[in-house]
């Protein structure tokens, strides 16, 4: 018995059917010359981008400190071509796209956003980080165009704990009175 293989990255997605036919031009004598082709079928997926996670460079912030993020962007269908990455803070675009060149078949790349620096705005408490690929249409052709963002918040996720009967608490309120002279 003999083993052969076959490799064909170029290979676009779709369902392919293949035929291997042994003894083609039948020089080899055989009680029965039916029997020598096999014909099965491959099928190749798209290229299906996903934004697996979003990490901040550090999570001890404060006023005037520089943060940076990084997506993991996972492909779960055949090898990409290249595409773009978007990072947004609050719905704005931070800094400039990042062009990934590929991600192999079943791969996952990691792309790391312009720094971002923490004011004290209003909008910088509770940030929402917001990783995008494949941000122009048709850079790469999906079987999923929807699921190609990841969101997290950067922020104090603490709330504030209070039991029922404490003074400020929702069932026993704090009274402030400010004199204005």
């Amino acid at each position: 018995a003999s083993q052969i293989s076959y490799s064909d990255p170029t290979m676009t997605a779709g369902t392919h059917f293949i035929k291997v036919i042994t003894d083609a031009d039948a020089t080899v004598s055989e009680t029965n010359e039916t029997n020598n082709e096999f014909l099965f079928t491959v099928v190749v997926p798209e290229s299906d981008l996903t934004i697996t996670k979003i990490i901040p460079s550090t999570t001890a912030l404060s006023i005037g400190s520089s943060v940076r993020f990084t997506a993991t962007v996972k492909n779960s269908g055949r090898r990409t071509g290249s595409f773009d990455v978007r990072f947004n803070v609050n719905g704005v675009q931070l800094g400039a796209l990042k062009t990934v060149p590929l991600v192999n078949e079943n791969g996952s790349v990691t792309v790391v956003s312009d720094a971002f620096i923490v004011t004290n705005a209003d909008s910088d408490c509770g940030v929402i980080v917001e990783a995008i690929a494949d941000v122009a249409p048709s850079q790469v052709t999906e079987s999923n165009e929807t699921n190609n963002d990841k969101q997290i918040k950067l922020g104090s996720d603490l709330a504030p704990y209070q039991l029922s009967g404490e003074v400020g608490s929702a069932s026993n309120p704090a009274i402030v009175k400010v004199n204005i002279s």
